[in-house]
């Protein structure tokens, strides 16, 4: 009996040690979308990309992290200003901080509406459209797509319509072709997360390779052998302390192998950049402690609406100026 109980644990200890594996691993449809299908509304499902939205402003290129738990944040093992570094970052090549024109790192901190597409002959008012655009001063609607001209009859404001190219997802990402990818608005967030069938057991806060976040479950996810998953925000204590953002669902890249194969997503904790330059410069907060996403939805004529979580909070509806450098996370449209 006993002899049968300690082959059985060793059994177990060596499937955990090479990951969470499935039964029939699912197949990339590319290289850069990731296996699971999620409904975003009652009519659209969706495939994510494999990583955040990275931009290198000295050639013009975008591309999609190479990993799910990647973030730039302030370069590798670098302090902000208040001496301050939690997690600087899992991409070397990278630095925030040195967001401008002529950049020659990754950066995956952006203002809203970013997407490189230069309207301003339509709309002068509209000049931060870069992806490297920071504030000269506190003017949200420098990046708001049709949003202060002169006419009082001003178009859809959200990343959609006659105002899609401001979208990330209108460029050529990697060797995607254009508009391959686009923005979920703020209702398809709320969707996922809180509307769609069996959504409160989908997602849950957790760490990966040593990177905390969310991890979103597909459609039809169903468990790997081995692998343990525990939904909702179960952070505890200060937000400032990343190692209290999950308490549970610990991946190690081998785990988080399988966890993705069967179809989850996962949102890094990437900070905020801070674009004031005049006052404060270009200032990176609370990386590896609190993610937010950009969702295509306006509100107003100086916010928009953004995914957040921290610690034991998720809330898809949160909202804030334009000029804040937050995360992208596309998705295809199936």
């Amino acid at each position: 009996m006993m002899k049968g109980f300690l082959i059985f644990s060793a059994l177990v200890m060596a499937v955990c040690l090479i990951g969470c594996q499935q039964e029939e691993p699912a197949i990339r449809s590319s290289d850069n979308m990731l296996n699971g299908i999620f409904s975003v509304s009652a009519t659209t499902k969706v495939r994510f990309s494999r990583g955040n939205l990275q931009y290198r402003a000295s050639t013009d290129t975008w591309r999609f992290a190479e990993h799910q738990w990647d973030i730039v944040g302030m370069g590798y093992c670098q302090t902000d200003d208040r001496n301050l570094c939690y997690i600087g970052g899992t991409v070397t090549d990278g630095d925030n901080r040195q967001i401008s024109s002529s950049y020659d790192g990754w950066i995956d901190l952006f203002g809203w509406a970013t997407s490189g597409w230069d309207n301003t002959e339509d709309d002068p008012y509209a000049v931060n459209y870069n992806p490297w655009s920071i504030l000269p001063t506190n003017l949200n609607v420098a990046y708001n797509p049709y949003g202060f001209g002169p006419s009082t009859n001003q178009p859809d404001t959200n990343l959609t319509g006659e105002s899609a190219n401001y979208d990330w997802g209108c460029n050529q990402i990697g060797e995607d072709a254009p508009r391959t990818w686009r923005t979920l608005t703020n209702d398809e967030w709320y969707y996922l997360l809180f509307t769609r069938k069996d959504a409160a057991n989908k997602y849950g806060a957790a760490k990966v390779n040593g990177i905390t976040g969310v991890v979103i479950l597909s459609d039809d996810w169903k468990k790997p052998v081995a692998c343990s998953f525990t939904a909702g925000m179960n952070g505890t204590g200060d937000m400032y302390e990343p190692w209290q953002v999950a308490t549970s669902n610990i991946y190690s890249t081998e785990q988080w192998g399988g966890m993705e194969n069967a179809g989850a997503v996962f949102l890094p904790c990437a900070g905020f950049r801070l674009s004031y330059p005049i006052y404060y410069g270009s200032t990176i907060y609370i990386v590896g402690v609190s993610g937010g996403y950009w969702s295509s939805t306006a509100k107003g004529g100086y916010g928009a609406y953004y995914l957040f979580f921290a610690n034991s909070s998720i809330d898809p509806l949160s909202s804030d100026g334009r000029h804040y450098g937050r995360s992208v996370r596309l998705v295809s449209e199936l």
